[in-house]
């Protein structure tokens, strides 16, 4: 083998070896390629489930300041029954003093 011969094939060698390098990269910059849209998709569905919770959360409080309202107003009406409770307890034990008192003789 002369020279020119060996220089040939060493430089054949050489660029079979870039030609592997670049196919070896373009494989790496597909998996890479198809592994960003894997993760695009699946933060397109993850930021579709935080609006979704984001809704419900907001439902949620809406029902639970119904309640809170509701609730304070039941409070009110058992305060309010309860205060009148007191007062026709108040006005019956007073009203038995007076008829006792009425009755007993001087």
């Amino acid at each position: 083998m002369n020279t020119d011969e060996k220089n040939l094939k060493e430089k054949q060698l050489f660029l079979g070896l870039i030609l592997l390098w670049i196919m070896a990269v373009g494989i790496q910059l597909t998996g890479m390629m198809t592994a960003n849209s894997q993760l695009t998709r699946q933060n397109d569905a993850l930021m579709l489930m935080n609006q979704e919770l984001k809704t419900q959360n907001t439902k949620i409080t809406e029902i639970l300041e119904e309640l809170d309202h509701k609730v304070g107003k039941i409070t009110e009406r058992i305060e309010k029954e309860d205060s009148k409770d007191l007062e026709q307890d108040f006005f019956v034990k007073t009203n038995k003093r007076r008829s006792t008192i009425e009755k007993e003789p001087i």
